[in-house]
């Protein structure tokens, strides 16, 4: 059974495909040895897995024993008053303990 961390992790993966909004994504990872930026549309080629495609790149990232942390949607601004002022985003922790984070580049309106 999911989290409600998850669900809703999952379930802005899914509005952010449908919508086919630029989401930035960012990795650290291999004790910060590795860090880079992509930048991209969010493709979910199934449960398991998320591909962000970018202009120049592609990136996939494998959603299994993943947990979603710190879930920030539309919704959530909507009711603490931020909208407009923040991005929806969340962080992806893989089953390595390296993390992806991902965030709209455009921020929600009312």
């Amino acid at each position: 059974m999911r989290s409600v961390e998850e669900n809703e992790g999952r379930n802005l993966l899914n509005k952010w495909k449908m919508s086919e909004e630029l989401i930035t994504l960012s990795f650290n990872g291999i004790g910060d040895a590795l860090c880079f930026r992509a930048v991209g549309k969010v493709e979910l080629p199934s449960d398991e897995g998320l591909k962000l495609v970018g202009q120049e790149c592609d990136v996939f990232v494998d959603l299994n024993e993943a947990g979603f942390e710190g879930t920030v949607s539309g919704a959530l601004l909507r009711t603490t008053g931020l909208l407009g002022t923040q991005s929806e985003g969340t962080k992806i922790v893989l089953r390595t303990g390296d993390t992806v984070s991902l965030v709209a580049v455009r921020r929600v309106r009312g």
